[in-house]
């Protein structure tokens, strides 16, 4: 897989936790609703990131300030 297919797939999986983030909003279960919202974010964080760096393996935290200011 390329740098670029493996954004596209994060961005794929992203685009599914934010459907059930919204569906769980709907449903009236808002920290499940927010704990998918920020899976959301932290995968497309780790695309920019990839982006941004031109590799494929990008760090394995979930703290999203680091991650858009490319530390690690």
């Amino acid at each position: 897989m390329t740098i670029d297919d493996h954004i596209n797939s994060l961005i794929a999986e992203s685009m599914q936790d934010f459907g059930a983030s919204e569906a769980l909003a709907a449903a009236g279960y808002y920290a499940h609703s927010l704990f998918f919202a920020h899976l959301v974010l932290e995968k497309l964080c780790k695309a920019l990131w990839m982006k941004q760096m031109q590799s494929k393996d990008y760090p394995y935290i979930h703290n999203l300030i680091k991650l858009i200011k490319g530390q690690m």
